[in-house]
């Protein structure tokens, strides 16, 4: 594989690093391993952390031929944003560089026999930690592509590892040939660790070839054949090659029978070898394996004219000759910073972690996933809570018609306080001729809405006539498009619903007009300056005022008291909607313990997942109880206070006098404190009326413009349409006249350019006049035009 990094939309400076390591690794022909071993750590470290994308390519790109180094077929890149992926990709060029490094080596001594062994048990030991990871891109794969590159199949790494197994017990036969060991040592060292590695690698690449068929990766990668022809050669030769050093043993023992029985399958091992197709197997291999089968040709007619001559023994069959028991020299072995590279940041040659101040894209998911929390609870448990319970107060005191009441009976002579003030705010905020600008606002937006609206439909509508004269004029299919009903129909629907929308607004709209002509005359007065506010309010006698002394003195502190703390309660709702704004802005802590939390889990090798934060949800969460607690305190308090006040009204009632004069000022001061929040109210519906009308101005808008662009398409379509169309019927007016005009002299050509040719109007239903038969039937409207 050979790494092309592409481009990313983070930190630039430090991408060019990452790029720096991996380009690095193509380039890597020493041994020296340092900038693949950097870029591994510090993928490492980015796990989980961004979503960068890197293009890596194959193995190899077809069966047709193997790689060669440093060169890939950019048809076949894999890009994956996934640092899981990019780190076992580097992995993957690490054990690449590994064995390069080894086959390269000359091995002349046994110096660099130790070297190229050692290489390429390093190749295989990083192959089978890449199998450990193998999982981690299983938990990103997306189902429908499995997987997510075609060489990280485990069947294909495992063909690899066991490739490079296979090699490095291969240099340590030949090392043992060189070293003139044993025959039977030599025997051991080439049946486990090199046949059977390299049958084991050749299963291993057949099974991988087999599950990819079953892929997206079908006819786009596979082992090549002559990959596959070169080790099912090796093990072959490597059986023959172990059969025969232990058939010499054989001879040296005096097993006659053993020797021939051996030299005989190796004999048969040689042969089925040599049918193995040969092509892209390099020739070296090729003639090794025909030299050790004349070898074994000379040696079997001699061991059989020996022993048929002198010693007479019995051939031992396969079935019973004694098992050659394997030494298995090559083992997969893995440096340290490759098991644990995180160990090996900060402290050793491969730097700090790149991208050390960003934190994983989950760890902002899971603040944004707590802030959401927060303000939902926040909403949930206090905000709406004061609203309703704010309502429940106002409503009570409605009701009730206090504090007017009281005041009425308190101050039967004067203007109560609180009438005057009341007075004062709605006159400083515009009185009712803020009210009638507001609607005269409202009814200027609602008109300009139904305009939009209006010439939306009419659009709709004025495309519908122009297809159906299209239709009407050139017949139902001669259009060949879809019809104007069925082309509509999602702008029809939004026409409709955004029609239902403006006609429930305009009730609306008439009920608040209702509120205000049938309060009008009150909030005119309320309005008005004190002198008419006292003549509208009437006055009592003195005598009423003196026998209240006696009669309802404490009945009224004991209302006012409960009404003052209505009051205080709702202050105390405001105090804590101030604290919760206050907590909010001190909350910043979350942040770092979401990142520590998420810390921990990375160092444990975990992916990073919503349900790992919860537990610390749970505890930033727990401050804002106090906030809920207390507003569930003044809740209760609330409703028992609005109990209280009940029931003390029920009694200020019961024993208030029954005086026509005090009924006529209670009655008054009633009306005024109702126009108030009447004006209120009509003030609020309005405001909303008027925001609500600004944003149906938007989608009415959009719509008229998507309706404008859709008409003006299809305007255009009928134009084309109609010119050809038009075009067409003249061409088949020009031939028919064509074939009726007899042709007097043989030379003479006829130019249609001298015929007149009718046109068809919109009078005219069907331009058959040029045409007088078609294959013997008449052309008519319902029959359309078919072009070619």
């Amino acid at each position: 594989m050979v790494s092309k990094l592409d481009s990313a939309s983070v930190d630039a400076d430090t991408i060019v690093q990452l790029s720096a390591c991996g380009q690095a690794m193509i380039a890597c022909a020493v041994l020296n391993l340092s900038h693949p071993a950097a870029e591994l750590n510090q993928s490492v470290t980015l796990s989980s952390r961004q979503l960068i994308e890197f293009h890596w390519y194959p193995l190899f790109a077809s069966s047709a031929s193997a790689p060669v180094v440093g060169a890939f077929d950019s048809a076949v890149s894999v890009p994956i944003a996934s640092l899981h992926f990019e780190r076992v990709a580097v992995l993957y060029n690490i054990a690449a560089i590994h064995s390069i490094l080894a086959t390269a080596t000359k091995r002349i001594d046994e110096a660099a026999m130790k070297s190229s062994i050692a290489g390429l048990q390093n190749a295989a030991g990083v192959l089978s930690h890449l199998l450990t990871l193998l999982p981690l891109l299983a938990d990103e794969d997306d189902p429908e592509q499995d997987p997510m590159s075609p060489d990280f199949t485990p069947e294909s790494i495992e063909a690899l590892r066991d490739l490079c197994l296979a090699q490095a017990q291969e240099v340590f036969w030949q090392n043992g040939v060189l070293g003139k060991i044993k025959h039977a040592l030599v025997s051991c060292l080439s049946c486990r660790s090199v046949s059977l590695h390299y049958s084991s690698a050749l299963a291993s690449a057949n099974a991988a070839k087999t599950k990819l068929k079953e892929t997206q990766w079908t006819g786009t990668w596979a082992f090549p054949d002559s990959l596959l022809s070169y080790m099912s050669i090796k093990a072959g030769h490597f059986n023959a090659v172990a059969q025969y050093r232990k058939s010499i043993d054989d001879l040296g023992a005096n097993r006659y029978g053993d020797e021939i029985g051996r030299l005989e399958v190796a004999d048969a091992a040689v042969k089925k070898a040599l049918t193995v197709s040969k092509r892209g197997v390099a020739d070296p291999v090729v003639r090794d394996l025909k030299s050790l089968q004349t070898v074994l040709t000379d040696n079997l007619a001699r061991a059989t004219k020996d022993n048929d001559l002198i010693y007479l023994s019995t051939p031992t069959p396969l079935s019973s000759l004694p098992p050659i028991t394997p030494a298995a020299m090559a083992r997969a072995t893995t440096a340290a910073e490759i098991v644990s590279p995180l160990d090996h940041l900060q402290i050793g040659r491969l730097g700090k972690p790149l991208f050390e101040g960003l934190v994983p894209w989950q760890v902002h998911a899971a603040v944004k996933v707590y802030e959401d929390r927060r303000e939902t609870f926040i909403k949930d448990e206090v905000l709406e809570k004061k609203g309703a319970l704010d309502a429940l107060s106002t409503r009570t005191l409605q009701e009730l018609n206090l504090p007017a009441a009281i005041d009425a009976v308190l101050q039967p002579t004067a203007l109560p306080a609180s009438v005057l003030d009341q007075s004062r705010e709605v006159k400083a905020e515009g009185g009712t001729e803020k009210l009638r600008s507001l609607m005269q606002d409202v009814r200027r937006v609602a008109r300009v809405n139904q305009k939009l609206l209006n010439e939306a439909v009419a659009l709709l509508s004025q495309e519908s006539l122009e297809d159906g004269q299209l239709q009407a004029q050139y017949g139902a299919g001669a259009a060949h498009r879809v019809g104007s009903g069925e082309a509509q129909a999602a702008l029809r629907t939004r026409a409709d619903n955004l029609g239902g929308v403006m006609a429930a607004a305009g009730q609306s709209d008439q009920l608040v007009r209702n509120k205000f002509g049938e309060w009008e005359t009150k909030l005119e007065l309320l309005c008005g300056d004190e002198a008419q506010l006292d003549e509208f309010v009437p006055q009592v006698g003195a005598s009423l005022t003196s026998g209240l002394k006696s009669t309802q003195s404490t009945t009224i502190r004991r209302l006012r008291s409960l009404i003052d703390d209505l009051h205080e309660l709702r202050s105390a709702r405001q105090s804590i909607i101030d604290d919760s704004r206050r907590f909010v802005d001190a909350d910043t802590s979350v942040r770092s313990k979401i990142e520590r939390a998420a810390n921990d889990f990375l160092k444990k090798g975990a992916s990073l997942s919503m349900s790992m934060f919860e537990g610390v949800f749970e505890n930033e969460l727990a401050k804002f109880d106090g906030l809920k607690q207390a507003m569930e305190q003044n809740g209760a308090r609330t409703e028992d206070l609005v109990g209280h006040v009940k029931i003390a009204h029920a009694s200020f009632v019961d024993s208030r006098r029954t005086d026509p004069a005090l009924a006529r000022r209670t009655q008054a001061l009633e009306d005024l404190d109702g126009a108030y929040h009447k004006y209120r109210e009509i003030l609020t519906n309005l405001q909303e009326g008027l925001g609500f009308y600004n944003d149906l101005a938007r989608l009415l808008t959009e719509l008229r413009d998507s309706v404008k662009e859709f008409t003006q398409i299809r305007s255009h379509e009928v134009r084309h349409i109609e010119q050809e169309l038009r075009a067409h019927m003249e061409n088949l007016s020009m031939q028919s006249e064509t074939k009726e005009e007899p042709v007097e002299e043989p030379r003479r050509r006829i130019s249609p350019r001298k015929k007149t040719v009718p046109k068809a109007t919109s009078s005219c239903p069907a331009p058959a006049a040029g045409v007088a038969e078609l294959h013997g039937k008449a052309w008519d409207p319902s029959m359309g035009i078919r072009f070619g």
